[in-house]
């Protein structure tokens, strides 16, 4: 009898271990195209995002969601939204931030789309985007798609051999918020695009890299939490908490900024299609000085990122980033998980190959306008219009006060005001704000 060459065993041996894995894959339910979580070089794929809505007393979202506080970084590109109404964007999806974890040098294509809305920045660049800038249809149907992107692991060399060879992310101020997204594990992104102003040959093409895919949108869609507030002198301000969702919502924070100081309190889980009344004085602890009472809100904010799935170092990078707007802005919000379910119909992403594991938490934020703020917004619009110069200039400042959540505002006091002159005074305030002045 002949026999076998060492190396034939080795051969049979690989193609008997090959087949025995694509075996137990199927037998376990793997899906075609799945990496099994066994794979001897996995890629881990994890985001996190908030989606900003305000509420008015009746629990409805308000239209005009669209402005933002903090200034991107000038390398981030950016869409304008001029062929869709603002009003009709109810939904601030606000930088979700897509990381990837490797051993190994690798290639990925990315795509997000989102299906109720238009999705308006990026970074690094995209090598196809929709619908096209001219598009005057319905804000729907938009996508980012990333064909090529290069995937280098954080532990392939040291720092500042990245940077004597250029492959680091471009550099921002000590103020900008974006500095806390990069404060990760995370590989490093490559994305090779196309500079068509380039005056030499040698800059037609750049390299951009970054610690995460970054991308932010407005949509028209519903989020599962509805909250209507009500008040009365004995027991204050009432929240009525509606989840309109078939999963139940996770991770619920109350948070109320007043001044210079702070009161939060952690809520239950709100089951599948639960309501709840909430009495706000009652519930919150009390107050407590920003310096002390952040820290201990961001601390058990992380903690319950943690348990949705994020990694410690992704969690308090997401809180760091939203510490000034969650935590230390004046208001009265909720936040909670959004169920993934729902992140995966509002904003589906393609990865190829497809990760070992893909981890999406979204922060769902609502700005709560109880009836004492929707009356002191209307009065004041009716101050706009007062004869004496102080009143007038103290209700530009207060409206000014409100920040990007002034064009909601606004919405609202249209809704709720009874005086023509107080709707049309708001209708000009509106058409101002839209022109950008």
């Amino acid at each position: 009898m002949q026999t076998l060459n060492p190396r034939w065993w080795k051969v049979l041996g690989a193609c008997l271990g090959l087949s025995l894995t694509l075996t137990a894959g199927w037998c376990y339910g793997q899906k075609p195209g799945e990496r099994s979580a066994q794979t001897k070089h996995p890629l881990i794929v994890h985001e996190w995002g908030t989606f900003l809505s305000v509420q008015g007393s009746n629990g409805e979202a308000l239209g005009g969601m669209v402005d933002s506080d903090e200034v991107l970084p000038l390398f981030v590109e950016e869409r304008g939204i001029q062929a869709w109404q603002r009003s009709m964007m109810s939904q601030k999806m606000e930088t979700p931030v897509t990381y990837f974890y490797t051993d190994q040098p690798r290639d990925v294509a990315v795509r997000v789309d989102m299906p109720k809305g238009v999705l308006t920045d990026w970074f690094p660049a995209v090598r196809n985007f929709g619908p096209d800038l001219n598009w005057k249809g319905s804000p729907a149907g938009s996508f980012l798609d990333w064909t090529v992107v290069h995937l280098t692991p954080s532990s392939t060399a040291p720092p500042s051999k990245k940077e004597a060879a250029g492959l680091t992310p471009p550099p921002v101020g000590p103020e900008q918020i974006w500095r806390f997204a990069r404060q990760t594990d995370s590989a490093l992104v490559r994305v090779r695009s196309v500079n068509p102003k380039a005056v030499v040959r040698e800059q037609l093409v750049q390299d951009q890299f970054e610690k995460f895919l970054f991308y932010r949108g407005l949509g028209t869609f519903t989020l599962p939490l509805a909250i209507r507030s009500t008040e009365s002198a004995q027991d204050g301000v009432h929240l009525v908490l509606q989840n309109n969702d078939s999963q139940p919502l996770h991770g619920l924070f109350a948070v109320s900024v007043e001044g210079q100081n702070i009161r939060f309190a952690a809520l239950d889980d709100l089951a599948t299609r639960a309501r709840r009344d909430v009495a706000v004085g009652s519930l919150l602890s009390h107050p407590l000085p920003l310096q002390e009472g952040v820290v201990q809100v961001k601390s058990r904010v992380a903690d319950a990122l943690v348990a949705a799935g994020l990694y410690a170092k992704e969690a308090q990078a997401m809180v760091n980033t939203w510490e000034k707007s969650y935590f230390r802005t004046a208001g009265l919000r909720v936040i909670y998980t959004l169920p993934r379910s729902m992140v995966d119909g509002i904003i589906p992403i393609q990865v190829t190959p497809a990760p070992d594991s893909l981890v999406r938490v979204m922060v769902g934020r609502v700005e709560v306008l109880t009836p004492a703020q929707e009356r002191r917004l209307e009065q004041l619009v009716i101050d706009l219009g007062a004869s004496e110069f102080a009143t007038r200039e103290a209700a530009t400042a207060g409206l000014a006060r409100l920040g990007r959540i002034g064009e909601p505002c606004l919405h609202r006091v249209l809704e709720m005001t009874k005086d023509p002159e107080v709707r049309a005074r708001a209708q000009v305030l509106l058409g101002k704000i839209a022109a950008g002045n």
